[in-house]
């Protein structure tokens, strides 16, 4: 303005342009994407059964399973990149957390108790049946069997000594009940005992819980339940209870010959000259293949198979048991936990293998 001393005005100041960042700066701004596999080694797993499934289980070699897996992590890498997280997709594969429940459990029925080395055990407070709502959540508008779906939910919550052995046994015992049903009730209610089986499969319920099972009761347990559920198949009406039963057979097992388990992995140990050592991977797992065999047992061997043609590579070992499902945690919560790393024997592992 008129009359302003030109040297003593402030200086106009001048916009600063920020600096172009560089394309470091610009990467380390985006969003992190997580790696698949090693960030969530389990998701990858479950994708890749599920897919399996979807294609109608058919069976296929070892190659193929390593193709499908790749193919499930490829899937979940591309829906990572299109902004996902590993949550959301957690909640897509697994479903929505189970609502929790006000409903308490019926007084507990005089079902399996033991003593287990002196000292009577009580079942964990944390099965996920005792997140279910009661029997209305599975009932619907077409009205299950309120008795029989209370019956699950007592054993499940209830039974201090509960394993897949007994849960096939009741099942059983229960598919012989529905049989006798009239056809509405029938059909419901073979849809809620299918959603019970389905959880018992993809491990949501226990598979072992205080007491001992081996081979031979288990696999004898799945033979009954089989032969059950193929005789009832052929006596309802409908192609929906079909589904029901042919799910149900899928989510069991088929039996076998339980005893060559207990026996072959002795067998195998002695041939080979190795020692029922304490506190060595081999004895832990065969006291837990006599004592506590689910079907885990099979993923075990598979990684123990692969840390052998791997030449005792403990990665390849821990990578088929991710792959399956199992973590470490998993295998030390066993009632005969597997605590310690896998066992090279270099002098005989051709042997190994072939066995």
């Amino acid at each position: 303005p008129p009359g302003t001393d030109r040297e003593t005005a402030a200086p106009r100041e001048v916009p600063q342009v920020p600096a172009a960042k560089t394309s470091s700066e610009a990467t380390k701004e985006k969003k992190r994407i997580p790696k698949l596999p090693e960030e969530a080694p389990g998701l990858c797993a479950l994708k890749a059964y599920m897919m399996w499934e979807q294609a109608g289980k058919p069976i296929r070699s070892r190659e193929e399973e390593d193709h499908e897996y790749k193919k499930a992590i490829a899937a979940l890498n591309a829906e990572l990149e299109l902004g996902k997280t590993i949550n959301e997709l957690e909640t897509e594969l697994r479903g929505p957390a189970p609502k929790v429940s006000s409903w308490t459990a019926p007084p507990a029925p005089s079902g399996p108790t033991s003593q287990t080395h002196g000292e009577h055990v009580h079942r964990s407070t944390m099965d996920p049946m005792t997140w279910v709502e009661p029997a209305e959540e599975f009932v619907g508008s077409e009205h299950a069997d309120e008795g029989v779906i209370n019956r699950i939910l007592e054993a499940e919550n209830n039974y201090d000594m509960w394993t897949l052995m007994h849960r096939c046994n009741l099942c059983r015992e229960l598919t012989d009940q529905v049989m006798g049903m009239e056809p509405k009730v029938r059909k419901a209610t073979l849809r809620a005992m299918y959603v019970w089986m389905r959880y018992s499969a993809t491990r949501a319920l226990t598979w072992q819980r205080s007491y001992n099972t081996q081979p031979r009761q288990l696999t004898g347990a799945q033979d009954g339940l089989s032969m059950c559920l193929a005789g009832a198949h052929k006596r309802v009406e409908t192609a929906e209870e079909r589904w029901y039963l042919r799910g149900m057979m899928g989510c069991s097992g088929r039996g076998g010959n339980g005893q060559a388990i207990r026996d072959d992995i002795l067998h195998i140990m002695h041939r080979h000259h190795i020692k029922e050592k304490h506190g060595t991977w081999m004895e832990q797992w065969h006291q837990k293949l006599h004592n506590n065999t689910t079907p885990d047992d099979i993923i075990i061997c598979e990684a123990y198979l692969a840390f052998l043609r791997s030449n005792g590579d403990n990665g390849a070992f821990w990578g088929q048991i991710h792959a399956g499902g199992i973590d470490r945690e998993r295998l030390a919560s066993f009632a005969r936990p597997i605590t310690v790393e896998p066992e090279d024997f270099p002098h005989c592992r051709g042997g190994l293998i072939k066995d």
